[in-house]
């Protein structure tokens, strides 16, 4: 819901906005590379033109994302 619109239903970030906002490929080796700490910083803090998810998701939930976004 929240981040498919950039990233796509693939985490691949080939729609149109995600092109625009070049956001990051969640299946690219760079993302595979980050630590689950590390994505969980990014889902709660935000990073560039992404927003901070710390005030619409619950930890429960971001670390449950963070899973979901390594398993990609």
């Amino acid at each position: 819901q929240n981040c498919a619109r950039c990233h796509g239903a693939n985490g691949r970030a080939q729609t149109s906005l995600g092109r625009r906002l070049e956001a990051d490929d969640l299946t690219s080796e760079d993302v595979k590379g980050d630590s689950t700490a590390k994505i969980t910083r990014v889902i709660t803090n935000g990073k560039g033109k992404m927003p901070s998810f710390r005030k619409k998701l619950t930890a429960a939930q971001i670390a449950s994302l963070a899973a979901y976004v390594r398993s990609l």
